[in-house]
């Protein structure tokens, strides 16, 4: 059995605390909702963390091709590129939230870069994605966080 590099190790565990963060968002939310006191200090914890650990996953080291084989500029913007700026585009959307939610300054402008970054980044993903036929996509997992915050920061754009 091979060992796990340090990298592999580090966003093994960035996965496993984003689950406790993203539960403890929902556990927080609905708290809020049920108006107990110390919600809104679970979802400004839980909202800086997942914002932390997002900004994070942008630095996991892409997949390599195998030896010999050539990729050319499209493949560099799917694979790697892409998903980079996605993942630093949901650390600026959670932030935003977070900063809606504090009514801050700066939230409006946070959660615009957010949109349309998201917005042009999923859209070039799926056309390079339909070109290039790869079934087996590694920016699958960006997409997950990516497009739920997206709608979240449209709807905190035009409430």
């Amino acid at each position: 059995m091979a060992q796990k590099t340090f990298a592999e190790t580090l966003y093994g565990f960035l996965e496993r605390i984003e689950l406790i963060l993203v539960a403890a968002l929902g556990v927080s939310l609905l708290t809020q909702y049920l108006k107990v006191a110390g919600a809104a200090t679970g979802i400004q914890l839980s909202l800086s963390g997942l914002a932390g650990v997002y900004f994070l996953m942008a630095y996991r080291p892409p997949a390599q091709a195998p030896s010999g084989e050539k990729k050319g500029f499209s493949e560099l913007l799917s694979l790697t590129i892409l998903p980079k700026v996605l993942w630093i585009g949901c650390a600026v959307g959670a932030i935003g939230i977070l900063f809606q939610l504090l009514k801050l300054d700066g939230a409006r402008e946070m959660l615009t870069i957010h949109a349309s970054t998201g917005g042009i980044g999923i859209i070039l993903l799926a056309v390079l994605s339909l070109q290039q036929g790869n079934d087996s996509n590694p920016f699958i997992p960006v997409l997950y966080r990516a497009v739920p915050l997206l709608l979240v920061t449209l709807y905190m754009l035009l409430m």
